[in-house]
């Protein structure tokens, strides 16, 4: 399922319209739009996990949250900070315009 999320958001990013309209594009995006059952899986395993308790919960989910922080630094910090840019299809996507500076 990581897989398949990595696969749809980069074709819906970076993709250009002949890919996302092409077959495979077709099948990515289907499946991409499936995420929301993969987040709720996730969700109910976290809960019923067998040896879960309330600190351990905490720590789970700070750590979650603290993963997903970097992973967004990753995304739009490191790229705008060394490269000073990032592809016209996401700046578009997040109506943002070119060129891009860290002000």
């Amino acid at each position: 399922a990581i897989v398949i999320m990595i696969g749809a958001n980069t074709l819906w990013m970076y993709g250009d319209k002949n890919a996302q309209v092409s077959i495979p594009g077709k099948i990515v995006n289907w499946m991409g739009q499936l995420t929301t059952a993969f987040l709720i899986g996730m969700g109910v395993s976290f809960t019923i996990s067998r040896d879960q308790t309330f600190v351990r919960a905490i720590k789970r989910g700070v750590y979650l949250i603290a993963m997903a922080y970097l992973l967004n630094f990753l995304k739009f910090i490191v790229p705008i900070q060394f490269f000073h840019t990032m592809p016209e299809t996401f700046i578009e996507a997040y109506g943002w315009k070119s060129p891009l500076n860290d002000n």
